[in-house]
């Protein structure tokens, strides 16, 4: 529940939720936004209270558990996004060799569902709530070569550019205003072998592989992914390879 300051939860809601759902219910969590707009960037300017069971759910995808808090961001449709990790990981083609870059990271779902058949996974997020999953995360699914990075994406490319050059493979999952345009400079300039974007808005994705196309990247696979039924909403995988001179 989100709510102005001044309202009140019924804790019989709760006990009454608790009956209707038995063990279906992991979690009632009650949380006040002092902003002017329900926004989910972390905890500023949010209080949150937990009224029933614990502050976190896990969830399980592909062998793996993931710990989730209330503001780090995870596909709501489970199943649909088993399919779209496995489409990544389909693309990503690893044999264990490669050096991934995962940005926009989340809680590290889509790293850490490639980091079995690669030689490292490196995260970046701007969320400390969803890096402090990441890391957790990486932890209970005992993934020794994942390692995360807190901060804006352009910032920390910016200052620690010589470790991601010449990537073998960069994976994206920005939020629907895509990547700005200092971002997408301070990505393209990393030069990766190979990048694979995955969007939710169909419009910043085509502005955004304007730029890559132009740097020298051909795009070779579009898979739309159906995550939210009888919407118009969906999410597209997009695979690109640098082009060789």
């Amino acid at each position: 529940f989100v709510t102005r300051p001044g309202h009140e939860i019924d804790r019989h809601l709760c006990k009454e939720l608790e009956e209707a759902l038995d063990e279906h219910l992991q979690s009632v969590l009650h949380t006040v936004n002092f902003g002017k707009a329900i926004n989910y960037s972390g905890h500023d300017n949010k209080k949150t209270e937990t009224l029933f069971g614990r502050d976190y759910i896990l969830e399980e995808l592909g062998g793996l558990q993931f710990k989730i808090s209330p503001f780090s961001f995870f596909q709501t449709n489970t199943l649909a996004a088993e399919i779209l990790y496995e489409t990544v990981r389909r693309l990503a083609n690893l044999d264990g060799s490669q050096r991934i870059l995962d940005l926009y990271c989340g809680t590290g779902t889509i790293g850490q569902y490639l980091a079995r058949n690669a030689k490292e996974v490196i995260g970046v997020e701007i969320l400390s709530e969803a890096i402090a999953d990441a890391n957790e995360n990486a932890r209970i699914n005992k993934l020794a070569n994942c390692s995360y990075r807190c901060g804006d994406v352009k910032d920390v490319l910016f200052a620690e550019r010589n470790r991601y050059l010449h990537l073998d493979l960069l994976i994206m999952d920005p939020p629907r205003a895509g990547i700005s345009d200092k971002t997408r400079y301070k990505i393209l300039s990393l030069m990766p072998a190979k990048v694979i974007y995955v969007s939710c808005n169909p419009a910043t994705l085509a502005r955004d592989l304007v730029d890559f196309r132009a740097k020298g990247y051909d795009i070779t696979e579009v898979q739309p992914i159906d995550l939210f039924p009888q919407t118009h909403h969906v999410e597209t995988v997009v695979a690109m390879e640098r082009k060789r001179l």
